[in-house]
């Protein structure tokens, strides 16, 4: 017995460095951990158990008699070696309990309240975030520049492999940072010593990448092996936590942490994922500082994940009315939509995505404004297109160039809800920009920049009766000396082309309606945005009162 012990013992330390499971109940993983010890206490006992029969059985028999050849019997276990077999079924059972009684069938009403505190309905009015702060391009192109910077490291590339990047706020810009990571075991060994040299950053407006030099090298990273793996430095100091995905951020200094959620289920046993606290770990010295949900430091920008924040609002949406509303009467239920972005606002980041019912219809109720390290939820109820509608339309436009839209961030331009998207080439590069207005997402411009985009985009929108702010129109005057038309969407469009200018400016007829008055050898004076270099149309707007 007391070998059986020991041999367990042994065998539950290894499968524990191994796996990380958290000792802690409310962790489906603890009682996997805890099942698999006993099913190798049980077998091994009972192996344990036969060997002494057998032994035993020789010592007893007199020497030079042989054994007796008799038909094989199968014995059971005795009560002593069924008993971890019986805690197995044990587990078994408390584990289907704790789900059933964790489940929405039983705890509708207490997924609803996980959030209904954080949630603040706010009028579109107060909608700030504007293009003059906000990433510029998706996650994938950022990565995609990080590893063409990656490829001019010419000691590190062999040695090290880019790490999963995450968008910050850095020095008051957007930014994403990818850290580095151990490209195998036997590069982890051979680099041990000094740590992971660098880290690279993105700036989301500007395109622009920089490499970022450590201090004494990163030691605490997730490719790390033994003592190095960050999450076995964090279970071996906090055995009980059940914890999120680490993050990799850098304070205002460019110094490098961790940032890890605390995880607690708030229904029942396993229901409810919330986030309890966070820890911070230092990316150098591997020292952990943990802290309270209102004690975040500002600087932290992802104490929350995406998922955590999405599977929260979609409980307080879904299960307003209870569990059966949500499958059949589908009363006021609510979901969030597929993608979502994330938009900087003062130090932090916030999550972005839209709000639609639950039958697919491609259009938004609204969308919900999350605040990544309060979680804090603002919902602003608008009816408008939805995300991929927004995204079809951009595309529409540049079609014959074959560029993809990317998830799209929800502006206020001119106080309208407006979509913007970056459209990349096949390379995964940002060529164009576009703009969509939500609720009248027949409203869509693209632009070379995003100057010239936004200034065309206040031209469609004056085109459709919408007030522009005048300082962002250029009013000019000029003498007409050629004029086309043509007709798009069944809109007369006059097409008038100026002395000492070879571009074309269109005029809709529905909006401009004494454009059409207009001959050749008149000197008229209209409103346009900039045009962009090589642009040979561009939207304008006529001025009637000089």
């Amino acid at each position: 017995m007391i070998i059986t012990i020991l041999f367990c013992l042994v065998f539950a330390f290894i499968l524990f460095y191994v796996t990380l499971p958290p000792l802690n109940p409310q962790a489906v993983e603890f009682w996997l951990y805890l099942a698999a010890v006993l099913f190798v206490f049980g077998f091994y006992g009972i192996g344990a158990r036969a060997v002494r029969e057998q032994k035993a059985k020789q010592a007893s028999r007199p020497a030079g008699e042989k054994e007796t050849k008799r038909p094989k019997t199968v014995k059971l276990p005795n009560r002593a070696a069924a008993i971890p077999f019986i805690a197995i079924g044990v587990v078994v059972v408390l584990v289907l309990i704790f789900g059933l009684t964790s489940s929405h069938l039983f705890r509708a009403n207490d997924y609803a309240n996980l959030i209904r505190d954080n949630v603040v309905r706010k009028d579109i009015s107060e909608y700030t975030p504007t293009i003059d702060n906000v990433p510029l391009m998706d996650r994938n192109t950022a990565e995609l520049l990080a590893s063409r910077t990656m490829g001019s490291l010419v000691e590190e590339v062999s040695q090290f492999d880019l790490g999963r990047s995450i968008q910050i706020n850095y020095k008051g810009k957007p930014v994403r940072v990818v850290p580095l990571e151990y490209a195998g075991f036997f590069k982890w060994i051979n680099n041990r010593k000094n740590g992971i040299p660098s880290f690279i950053s993105v700036d989301m407006k500007t395109q622009k990448t920089e490499i970022h030099t450590i201090s004494g090298g990163m030691r605490y990273t997730p490719s790390g092996y033994f003592g190095d793996d960050l999450r076995r430095h964090l279970r071996f100091r906090y055995p009980t936590y059940m914890m999120s995905e680490p993050v990799f951020e850098i304070d205002e200094n460019g110094a490098p942490y961790w940032v890890v959620s605390k995880l607690k289920h708030r229904v029942g046993m396993f229901g409810g994922t919330d986030v309890d606290g966070i820890l911070i770990v230092d990316a150098v010295t591997g020292r952990i500082d943990e802290y309270a949900m209102d004690a975040i430091p500002l600087h932290v920008d992802n104490a929350i994940s995406v998922d955590v924040l999405l599977n929260l609002y979609n409980n307080y949406g879904m299960y307003q009315g209870g569990f059966w509303n949500s499958k059949f009467g589908q009363k006021n239920v609510v979901q969030v939509t597929e993608g979502y972005n994330y938009i900087p606002k003062n130090d932090d980041i916030y999550l972005y995505t839209g709000v639609t019912s639950v039958v697919s219809d491609e259009s938004n109720i609204g969308f919900i404004f999350v605040n990544m390290r309060t979680k804090e939820y603002e919902y602003y109820e608008i009816a408008g297109a939805e995300e991929f509608s927004a995204m079809a339309s951009a595309e529409g436009v540049v079609q014959h160039l074959g560029y993809n839209a990317t998830f799209p961030l929800l502006l206020s331009i001119e106080g309208q809800p407006t979509y913007c998207v970056a459209l990349k080439d096949a390379a995964g590069l940002v060529k164009m920009y576009g703009l969509v207005n939500m609720s009248q997402y027949q409203i869509v411009v693209t632009g070379n920049t995003i100057e010239d985009c936004l200034r065309s985009y206040r031209i469609a929108l004056k085109n459709n009766g919408q007030t522009v702010s005048e300082e962002t129109l250029l009013r000019r005057t000029g003498v007409v000396e050629e004029i086309r038309t043509g007709t798009i969407d069944g809109t007369t469009v006059v097409y008038l082309r100026f002395a000492e200018d070879e571009r074309f400016y269109a005029f809709s007829l529905a909006d401009s309606q004494d454009i059409i008055l207009v001959n050749a050898g008149d000197r008229i004076t209209f409103e346009s945005g900039e045009a962009e270099a090589g642009s040979v149309i561009v939207p304008a707007y006529l001025v009637t009162d000089n």
